[in-house]
């Protein structure tokens, strides 16, 4: 027989446990239907099953998907940075002769699963003669080994419900 200093049988200990075991594989499904989930290096992330993929944009990107107007790009080891600010500088850096009409609007604390850190920049800027929006989606894990992953959006127009829900599907793997 368990003994503890509860006052907690074994039976309801082993309960809880297989209670616990079931709830967190429920919460490890793949993902919700229509959404695919997609790995990249060091970063998982969620999408629209109409996004298909795509060559990268990009040579800093290995993976992208869009259904036109939408699109996700993936770096899945964008640089050894651990800050994601630091790998949002150069971002902004690289990308402000890119976009036309590029327009930062500053970095948000977010929280992504496994990350030390993540961030989101939205920015406005013009595309194919039209005003959108796109978010720096920015993970970093921890010193010493651990760097920086990012995912960007391209969106017809800001579109926080689906930002947070791609937001919600990410995680990080150190």
């Amino acid at each position: 027989m368990m003994a503890n200093n509860y006052g907690v049988s074994r039976r309801t200990l082993l309960g809880v446990g297989g209670l616990m075991l079931g709830v967190g594989l429920v919460g490890c499904s793949d993902s919700e239907e229509g959404w695919e989930s997609v790995t990249v290096d060091r970063i998982t992330v969620s999408h629209p099953t109409e996004w298909v993929e795509k060559p990268p944009e990009n040579e800093n990107f290995t993976k992208n998907f869009t259904d036109g107007p939408h699109g996700m790009q993936i770096a899945g080891h964008y640089s050894d940075d651990t800050e994601p600010t630091l790998a949002w500088s150069v971002l902004e850096f690289m990308i402000r002769g890119t976009f036309q009409g590029y327009d930062p609007k500053g970095y948000q604390e977010i929280t992504v699963k496994g990350a030390a850190r993540a961030i989101k920049c939205p920015f406005d800027f013009t595309y194919k003669g039209k005003s959108a929006r796109g978010y720096w989606l920015v993970a970093s894990g921890v010193l010493p080994t651990e760097g920086s992953a990012i995912v960007l959006l391209r969106l017809p127009r800001d579109d926080t419900n689906l930002v947070d829900k791609i937001i919600a599907s990410m995680s990080f793997k150190a």
